[in-house]
């Protein structure tokens, strides 16, 4: 059994060629932007994927989440951290720091961020990340004010936590700002 660390809304990204929009900031400014939402924490099964997802809470708000899925182990772990952006609960996802990456090499890691509409009712879940096409159209024509930049085919926000959250929660409406939604059943 595969282990992966790292947040649903990854996989439909990689399996649709898609590239994950990042972003240099996070969506808040301190932990006090921060949200919570218990009923998140606990085991998750998406029976299109056969794939699983355990999240716990950490401190401060904090969120792991772990992805389990067939074939072989991978060490990475992601943060999630939860925000409020036009009154949608966004997750906001950055790796941890590895224990094993030390001086010269350490230097070198960006912490970076996605971004994913989380919806929770009841026993279900759905992760929905951002379409990385459509911003990258938006942003490029100017439609959204947005600081950015592009590292080959890859769209980095550079704009700040505050800026970023007014424009994801003034889209939320639109559909095809976001990919089509991982839906997840709770198993515990």
């Amino acid at each position: 059994m595969q282990v992966k660390r790292a947040f649903a809304g990854l996989t439909l990204a990689v399996v649709t060629g898609g590239c994950l929009p990042a972003s240099i900031h996070p969506l808040y400014e301190s932990n006090a932007d921060l949200a919570s939402a218990p009923e998140l924490v606990g085991t998750w099964a998406n029976e299109a994927t056969n794939e699983f997802l355990l999240v716990h809470q950490d401190k401060d708000a904090q969120y792991q989440a772990l992805v389990v899925e067939g074939g072989e182990a991978d060490s990475g772990s992601l943060q999630l951290r939860l925000v409020r952006c036009g009154g949608e609960l966004f997750w906001d996802v950055s790796a941890t720091r590895s224990e094993d990456a030390e001086g010269y090499y350490s230097a070198h890691l960006l912490p970076l961020h996605s971004f994913a509409l989380v919806r929770l009712g009841g026993n279900q879940l759905e992760i929905a990340g951002l379409d990385q096409d459509w911003w990258k159209a938006r942003l490029e024509s100017g439609a959204i004010p947005l600081a950015f930049e592009m590292l080959e085919d890859r769209l980095l926000f550079t704009a700040s936590p505050p800026e970023l959250c007014s424009e994801l929660g003034r889209h939320v409406g639109d559909p095809d700002a976001f990919s089509k939604a991982d839906r997840y059943r709770r198993l515990s």
